[in-house]
């Protein structure tokens, strides 16, 4: 079940509408598809929005059922709001530079604190770092998992990613829906979804705020 956002053409909504929809009778239970919002104890949805160039607003959220919708929303160029064993993420694809700069500025976030690279296998981990013999242990031994590893990260990944060091961190999240949207996008950056300095969202809610 995945949370889905609107096309970019479609209206912004005021917070008051949002809040409405938060507190519609839809979250006694699933709806039908693109209406109504998740339930608060759904530990496998998704909340998806799409940035417009002229504003950090959300675009209104929409309700389905499928991860492969988050999942085209990331490769639009959006962001993403995943849950994760630990907290919810908001995710871009890794090499989309535009997208990239969007979280920093959804988040408020430091341009000189890295991020980490998510991924959907631990053997993708490859494709974004020089696998030290270490890292690669660590990584069979503990991946899928709350575990990151700091590897020496390979070339084309966005400066804004390393912060232009030369190493990335990178993990394999274990939250089933996280990884279904990864094995259709690709690496992704999630950072926790909130603004810098504020508390790590571990629900839904908490993400959305």
């Amino acid at each position: 079940m995945t949370l889905g956002a609107s096309c970019p053409a479609s209206p912004l909504l005021p917070p008051s509408i949002i809040d409405a929809l938060r507190s519609s009778p839809a979250r006694s239970g699933w709806p039908g598809p693109k209406t109504g919002v998740a339930p608060a104890s759904s530990a496998d949805s998704a909340w998806s929005y799409q940035l417009t160039a002229r504003s950090e607003r959300w675009l209104a959220p929409i309700l389905n059922y499928r991860p492969d919708e988050a999942a085209a929303v990331l490769r639009r160029g959006g962001l993403c709001v995943l849950p994760t064993e630990t907290v919810y993420g908001l995710a871009a694809l890794a090499y989309d530079a535009d997208a990239v700069r969007r979280v920093f500025e959804a988040k408020g976030r430091p341009s000189d604190n890295p991020l980490i690279v998510h991924l959907g296998e631990a053997a993708e981990a490859d494709e974004v770092a020089h696998v030290t013999a270490l890292g690669g242990d660590l990584l069979r031994a503990f991946a899928p998992g709350p575990l990151t590893v700091v590897l020496p990260a390979r070339p084309g990944l966005p400066p804004a990613v390393t912060a232009g060091l030369g190493t990335v961190a990178v993990r394999v999240p274990s939250a089933p829906l996280a990884r279904a949207v990864l094995r259709s996008t690709g690496p992704l950056v999630a950072p926790s979804a909130n603004r810098s300095g504020r508390p790590s969202p571990t629900t839904w809610e908490a993400a959305a705020e």
